[in-house]
C-alpha cells in the first residue's frame, strides 16, 4: 500500500469513526409544582439531525378590525413592513384566553391595514380584539419523521409558532410559551408527532415585538445524513 493510499485508508477510517460516534443530545427536564421539585437529565443519542433557528423579524401588535371569518380578516396595524403573499402567523389573549392561528396568507396591504385568509388553528376571537400579527419565516428542515428519535422546539422569552411542512403543505404545528417548550421523545406515551412524514422545512414566527432570535427546533434522527443541520 503506497502512502496515498495510507492516507486515502485513514481518512475513510476517521469518517467511519465520527458517523458510529453519533449525535448525542442531553435535555435538562425541570418539573416544580406544589411545594415539589425534581430535575431530570434526559440523554437522546443517534447518527442524524435536522436543526433550525431563522431570525424572525419584529410582530407587531394591532387590532382586528374586520373579521371576515374565524380564518380570515383585516388587522389594522402601524408601521408594518408586511407585503402581499406573506406568509403569517396570528397571536391574542383575550380576557386571558390565548388563541392563536397560522399559515395565513397576505392578499392585500395599506399604510396600517393587513388583509388575509386562510389561517389554521384556533379561530380568530371578536373584531375589535387585539392581537399579533407576525410574518413567519422558512428554513430547511428535511428529515425522515419515522427515522426521528427526539424532537424539540422551543423559545425561552417568547410566545411561538413551528409549523413543519413538505412540498404538499402543512403536516404538523405547534405553539410553544415563553420557556415552555415542546418536547418529545422515542419511548414516550404521547406518539411521536412526525411518524409517517418527510418534512423537508419548518415555518417559525414569534410574538415578540423586536427582532427574534431564540425561536430553535432540533430534531435527532435514527440514521446519519437523512437530517439537514
Amino acid at each position: 500500500m503506497n502512502e496515498t493510499e495510507i492516507i486515502g485508508f485513514l481518512i475513510m477510517c476517521l469518517l467511519f469513526a465520527l458517523m458510529m460516534l453519533g449525535i448525542t443530545v442531553t435535555y435538562n427536564l425541570t418539573i416544580s409544582g406544589g411545594g415539589l421539585s425534581a430535575v431530570e437529565n434526559v440523554s437522546v443519542t443517534g447518527s442524524g439531525q435536522a436543526f433550525a433557528n431563522p431570525t424572525c423579524p419584529a410582530a407587531k401588535s394591532g387590532t382586528l378590525t374586520t373579521r371576515t371569518s374565524g380564518t380570515a380578516g383585516v388587522i389594522t396595524a402601524s408601521g408594518h413592513s408586511i407585503v402581499v403573499g406573506a406568509r403569517v402567523d396570528v397571536y391574542w389573549d383575550v380576557g386571558g384566553v390565548e388563541g392563536s392561528a397560522y399559515g395565513g396568507i397576505v392578499s392585500a396591504v395599506g399604510a396600517t391595514t393587513i388583509t388575509f385568509a386562510g389561517l389554521s388553528g384556533d379561530a380568530l376571537p371578536i373584531a375589535t380584539s387585539t392581537v399579533i400579527i407576525a410574518k413567519a419565516q422558512v428554513d430547511n428542515f428535511g428529515c425522515d419523521g419515522d427515522d426521528i428519535v427526539s424532537l424539540v422546539a422551543k423559545n425561552n422569552a417568547q410566545r411561538s409558532i413551528f409549523t413543519y411542512a413538505d412540498a404538499g403543505g402543512d403536516i404538523y404545528s405547534i405553539e410553544v410559551g415563553s420557556g415552555a417548550p415542546f418536547y418529545w421523545k422515542t419511548g414516550d406515551v404521547d406518539d411521536n408527532p412526525l411518524a409517517g412524514e418527510a418534512p423537508t422545512k419548518v415555518w417559525i414566527s414569534s410574538a415578540k415585538l423586536t427582532e427574534d432570535t431564540g425561536s430553535m427546533t432540533h430534531a435527532i434522527t435514527e440514521i446519519a445524513g437523512t437530517g439537514t443541520a
